[in-house]
């Protein structure tokens, strides 16, 4: 449901913005998004709930008091927004319930977590196997092939509670940045 998450943070690494990922996790200043800065992942359009390919990436808000780190900071936010989007979407059709399961090299990421969890209010639970989903394609080829052997598998995770501060503004605010999103690329 969206389109470029881990590859807009690679997409950021060719541009130079970083050097390890380290860098994408500290951030000790309020939300980006709260000073006015946001990013749209829409590097190959916008998937759910939008389906639109005429969509791009956007950065609004951009000042020359705009750092690196503050970029790195929007990306994580825009990708989390954008994530938020999709569960609530999501929520529409059957309730999520309180928990989401992050998994990927996102999963990594504590601020990415936090502020995902403190934007759609539910926890986060993260696996320390980050390829879940690797592991369950594994599991069904074993399984196809005739295998019932279960893996052994150790299944410790970590859980993010959501954050106490209410981030609907910014929510609002960012969904009128993705309106101006659209329309942007030529087929």
């Amino acid at each position: 449901g969206v389109y470029n998450a881990a590859s807009a943070i690679n997409w950021a690494g060719k541009l130079g913005l970083y050097s390890d990922l380290d860098e994408f996790s500290d951030f000790r200043d309020e939300p980006a998004i709260a000073r006015g800065l946001a990013f749209v992942p829409a590097l190959s359009g916008l998937g759910c709930p939008y389906w639109d390919r005429s969509a791009a990436g956007l950065w609004a808000g951009l000042s020359l008091e705009t750092e690196r780190k503050d970029l790195l900071q929007s990306i994580l936010e825009g990708i989390a927004m954008r994530s938020a989007e999709v569960i609530n979407s999501m929520d529409k059709v059957r309730p999520t319930g309180d928990t989401v399961s992050v998994d990927g090299g996102l999963s990594s990421n504590i601020y990415f977590k936090e502020f995902l969890a403190t934007l759609i209010q539910k926890k986060i639970i993260s696996p320390t196997n980050r390829e879940m989903t690797a592991q369950g394609v594994a599991q069904l080829a074993r399984k196809g092939l005739g295998n019932t052997h279960p893996m052994k598998i150790k299944s410790r995770h970590t859980v993010i509670e959501p954050g106490k501060k209410d981030f609907s503004d910014y929510f609002n605010k960012y969904k009128d940045i993705i309106s101006r999103s659209r329309n942007l690329r030529t087929e």
